[in-house]
């Protein structure tokens, strides 16, 4: 990541996942972010959101008409991230 922030590497799945969902143009819900159990238990999965929110990586979209429900998406600190990454593995492959 950046900034001598440091993340796990469920932590970056996690990002990986919201950002891959928000790219197809179906975002995840944080219940949806919460549910994938391969990641890690539903209340680990929410600190998880919290550090990535916290930190400037993902942010939550109200959805007009339900106030209950939060969409995830990446911030522009998350998407120059992911350009940073094809960057250089652009680079590597040269």
């Amino acid at each position: 990541m950046g900034d001598g922030e440091t993340f796990s590497a469920n932590q970056k799945a996690l990002l990986e996942a919201v950002a891959l969902a928000w790219h197809k143009g179906n975002p995840m819900s944080v219940r949806q972010a919460i549910a994938i159990e391969q990641l890690g238990s539903p209340a680990t999965l929410h600190k998880r959101l919290a550090v990535l929110r916290k930190n400037g990586y993902i942010e939550e979209i109200a959805v007009e008409g339900d106030r209950r429900t939060k969409l995830l998406g990446p911030t522009e600190k998350a998407i120059h991230y992911f350009t940073q990454l094809g960057d250089a593995m652009t680079l590597e492959q040269a």
